[in-house]
């Protein structure tokens, strides 16, 4: 509406234009006479201009500098028309005869300010916050949404880090809420700072690591550039030899701070844990508890998490169901087992160690462990519950290689939501893990640890969603 209406205006000035140009005669007015037609003329074209400008927000207009000269040409313009009617008018029959000329701009005037005025405010209150640094208004959380085409709720989940906003949406809302000047956002989406060129190291396990890290690897390293950061790889290995002593890089001085992702060795947590610099950890190992950590603990929320998963699973009638997953292996894994065993045990429903393997595995050893475990079953649930989708991808291979020896179909779940295992991925109920964000999220984690390194060290839990497919196995006995 305020769009229409500013195209109201500027059509109206180029016709007030036109009309001071062609009803007067240019040729035979006195110079004083032509000054105050030019003086109309660039008037009312400054303000057609100033009209234009303001309705593409694309531009770098200044609004602030271009309306404060906007009203002091109002301002001049009026002081002209009384000094040239004082001056040119000094009688008072002449006075009178061009009170009319002299009133009808001065209306004419005024109530242009005002349409310009309130064109003005109209526009920044839909499009701009902060104008030239005046802040107009205070910009909340449903001036986002109405921006967007979106409810509160959903600027509110993002702001939260809640489920339910996609990574793609969040972003969109993260960079309206900075467009309209909104003073409250969280601090791991607010404007970089300037600063000078820093080395952080990402203390990692396995190199040939699966796409869940990749994509987390990659958001962490394309928020740091922002910052002028670099990411520098440091390897590690998945468990300590004797020989082991931490690469040079995290004791030399010429990092930063560290980031550990998939690193689970309890001694080589604990050999890292120990330098002084700014720390992030993805996960831990479970006999490492929260308060002998040197650095900030984010982890993928699990309970909760199973425990719905698991209530699918018995409100479809499953009632002998197993799980998979070596629980000693990660902080995750455990709490994914302990939201198992709770929701077992709320439905009276005993928790038979036949149908589980929670033992020590090998990274590496999976498929050779689970193969083993699965051939020595002679009795088979209706129902597996896996630690991670990369444990049911080798669960579901075993199941299609040996389909004889299954007396009943089972149904499987997973958790990561990790596209790369194309036997599960779509097929089974799994949580979706946002690795974009958390990439993200462990990035200003660690920018927020080392501006802030006094600050009490945090614990972290992301909540994933869950997703179900349409075609899941309901009512097994």
């Amino acid at each position: 509406m305020s769009i229409i209406f500013v195209n109201f205006i500027i059509i109206s000035n180029i016709l007030l234009c036109l009309l001071y140009i062609f009803t007067s005669n240019l040729f035979v007015l006195t110079l004083d006479k032509l000054f105050l037609r030019l003086q109309m003329l660039s008037y009312h074209l400054y303000h057609s201009i100033f009209c234009i400008l303001s309705i593409n927000s694309e531009l770098n207009f200044n609004f602030t500098i271009h309306f404060i000269y906007f009203i002091f040409l109002h301002l001049i313009f009026n002081v002209l028309i009384l000094w040239k009617m004082i001056c040119f008018y000094t009688e008072i029959a002449k006075i009178l005869t061009r009170f009319s000329t002299i009133f009808s701009l001065f209306v004419l005037t005024f109530v242009n300010s005002l349409l310009v005025i309130y064109q003005f405010l109209c526009y920044t209150k839909y499009n701009y916050n902060k104008i030239g640094g005046i802040i107009i208004g205070k910009t909340t959380m449903k001036d986002i949404a109405d921006a967007l085409n979106i409810s509160r709720v959903t600027v509110s989940k993002a702001f939260n880090n809640q489920m339910g906003v996609s990574d793609s949406l969040r972003e969109l809302i993260f960079e309206k809420a900075r467009e309209l000047g909104y003073t409250k956002l969280p601090y791991q989406v607010a404007e970089p700072p300037e600063r000078g060129e820093h080395t952080i190291s990402l203390v990692v396990s396995r190199p040939d690591s699966a796409l869940f890290w990749t994509n987390i690897i990659h958001r962490m390293a394309q928020e740091l550039s922002k910052y002028s950061i670099n990411l520098l790889y440091t390897y590690v290995p998945s468990s300590r030899t004797k020989e082991f002593s931490l690469p040079s890089v995290l004791t030399n001085g010429n990092v930063d701070g560290i980031i550990v992702v998939n690193v689970y060795d309890a001694d080589i947590l604990d050999m890292v844990n120990r330098l002084s610099l700014p720390k992030v950890f993805l996960d831990s190992n479970p006999s490492i508890h929260n308060r002998d950590l040197t650095g900030d603990l984010i982890l993928i929320e699990g309970f909760c998490t199973e425990q719905e998963i698991t209530q699918l699973l018995i409100s479809d009638g499953h009632t002998k169901i197993g799980f998979l997953g070596d629980i000693g292996y990660a902080r995750t894994n455990l709490e994914r087992y302990k939201g198992f065993c709770s929701c077992m045990e709320k439905y009276h429903i005993p928790v038979q160690s036949k149908y589980c393997l929670t033992k020590n595995i090998d990274i590496y050893s999976y498929d050779r462990e689970l193969s083993a475990f699965l051939n020595s079953l002679t009795e088979w649930p209706t129902a597996f519950v896996c630690v991670s989708d990369y444990v049911a991808h080798f669960v579901q291979s075993y199941i299609d290689n040996n389909s004889q020896r299954l007396p009943h179909p089972v149904v499987l779940t997973g958790f990561d939501n990790s596209g790369e295992y194309t036997n599960v991925s779509g097929h089974i109920i799994t949580a979706n893990v946002p690795t974009s964000l958390l990439g993200k999220r462990l990035a200003m984690q660690l920018l927020f640890r080392t501006e802030h390194p006094d600050a009490p060290y945090e614990l972290t839990f992301l909540s994933p969603s869950i997703i179900i497919p349409n075609n899941r196995i309901n009512k097994r006995n």
